[in-house]
């Protein structure tokens, strides 16, 4: 096989190989993301895991676009039986809301106990 076929073969497969190569992050689609929205009670130190997981990023990850409201408690009841709201993190409101018959549930309880005293 001569030197110009050699070449030539080579770059026929270097070609092939570089148009084979993935698309750059920026170039390719990003999938849509799905509304995700989370209602605080108040701005306090026991919500930073929604925030932080929010400046991180994992909500995105997961395919959502979280928005965070802070809402008062009758209006985010409302919103979640309306189901304009998805999540909310007041468990004693969403807990008496479920004893008076309103149909949520309280999924999660990230504290084992209660972050102020007497």
């Amino acid at each position: 096989m001569s030197r110009a076929a050699r070449l030539l073969v080579a770059l026929i497969f270097f070609s092939g190989a570089f148009c084979s190569l993935p698309r750059p992050a920026s170039a390719q689609q990003k999938p849509k993301l799905k509304p995700l929205h989370i209602a605080l009670a108040n701005h306090s130190v026991t919500m930073t895991a929604i925030y932080v997981a929010k400046q991180l990023g994992i909500y995105e990850n997961y395919g959502f676009d979280a928005r965070v409201l802070v809402l008062e408690p009758r209006a985010a009841i409302a919103a979640l039986l309306t189901e304009d709201l998805h999540f909310y993190t007041a468990i004693g409101s969403t807990g008496r809301a479920a004893l008076r018959g309103v149909p949520v549930r309280v999924g999660l309880v990230a504290l084992n106990r209660p972050d102020f005293m007497l």
